[in-house]
């Protein structure tokens, strides 16, 4: 008689989970596509030297450098787009296949945006707090991308699962 209880308030305890790991991801991916809509697309739809280089949009100087510019933002978004599948359990366990390819995409894709934000970040008209900045977030991006990589090829999985939950658990990752 006592087990049915316990039951009902572990199911409950699971949904409230599931419930608080929806709202998270939807918040989190409207934030994200926030971000896009506002930062990045005009780059894209208007590719002239006004949209790039007028002080009042926050881009000065980034006609000169519109190809680091765009290399980092592709690279970006494909990463944002494609890394949130690699934490998803039930995903991983279903569709093993296209986990790989959508981890390749995003490490290539980190590869790439990379690039761009090293060159963003010795170039910048912010000063030298935001090139730092830039520069030490690029930095931890190619890192933990490269430790990744690594454990995939010596085939250390479960190091790769229990190093993320270390770091996403940790108060500060750097």
């Amino acid at each position: 008689m006592i087990a049915a209880p316990t039951r009902d308030i572990a199911l409950r305890r699971e949904t409230l989970i599931l419930a608080f790991k929806i709202l998270g991801s939807l918040a989190i991916s409207s934030l994200a596509l926030g971000f896009v809509l506002r930062y990045v697309f005009r780059y894209y739809l208007h590719y002239n030297q006004a949209a790039f280089t007028d002080p009042m949009r926050g881009a000065p100087n980034y006609w000169i450098m519109r190809g680091f510019l765009l290399m980092h933002m592709t690279g970006g978004t494909v990463a944002l787009l494609t890394g949130p599948w690699q934490f998803w359990t039930g995903f991983r366990a279903r569709y093993a296949e296209l986990h790989r390819w959508t981890g390749k995409i995003f490490l290539c894709s980190v590869a790439v945006g990379s690039i761009g934000a090293f060159r963003m970040a010795i170039g910048t008209t912010y000063g030298w707090a935001f090139g730092f900045a830039v520069l030490v977030l690029a930095t931890a991006w190619v890192t933990t991308a490269t430790m990744v990589y690594y454990a995939i090829l010596k085939q250390r999985i479960r190091s790769i699962k229990s190093g993320w939950c270390e770091l996403m658990s940790s108060p500060s990752p750097l």
